[in-house]
């Protein structure tokens, strides 16, 4: 699992790379992680550049070859809608036009590019959401029908989840 983590790690500094070499100047690079917070949400992007006057978030993946195949296939909202909201929610938190969304694939290095443009009503309905889940009186459905699943696998809450865990105590009582 660290390698992987790793893997990644490596991967955005050469996106990094690729970036400066296509004319983008790096506002806040991979290894600083542009963060935000609003109340019970935060998130992190993976940088910010700017061209041409425009701001753009960066959000930089790796992914194993059948993602990275229906990734190149279809859009980004229909093969990773996480990746996507994440995209779309950080370009608006951080005043960006939109987010570079760049990937490897880990089988054979293949890479992918696109420009998620922001859409202001995605994003509307998304924080909605994300504020409905924070303030709600008991948690979402489970993704997953057992802690060993692949989805599980990299959630900070899945000890909570599951019953491993006592939930912390915050504010909200």
């Amino acid at each position: 699992m660290m390698r992987l983590f790793f893997r990644g790690q490596r991967e955005e500094g050469m996106f990094e790379m690729y970036l400066r070499e296509t004319g983008f100047e790096i506002v806040e690079n991979c290894f600083s992680q542009a963060r935000w917070t609003d109340g019970f949400m935060s998130g992190a992007g993976d940088g910010i550049v700017m061209k041409d006057g425009e701001r753009y978030c960066v959000e930089m993946k790796t992914h194993g070859d059948k993602s990275f195949k229906a990734l190149t296939r279809h859009e980004l909202a229909r093969t990773n809608p996480k990746h996507f909201s994440q995209c779309q929610v950080n370009a608006s938190k951080f005043g960006c036009v939109g987010t570079i969304y760049l990937a490897v694939n880990k089988n054979d290095d293949e890479l992918f590019c696109d420009v998620v443009m922001l859409d202001p009503e995605f994003v509307a309905m998304e924080l909605a959401r994300g504020e409905y889940i924070t303030m709600a009186d008991k948690p979402p459905d489970r993704i997953a029908s057992k802690p060993t699943s692949f989805d599980c696998k990299f959630c900070h809450a899945k000890d909570v989840c599951w019953g491993f865990e006592q939930p912390r105590v915050n504010c909200r009582g």
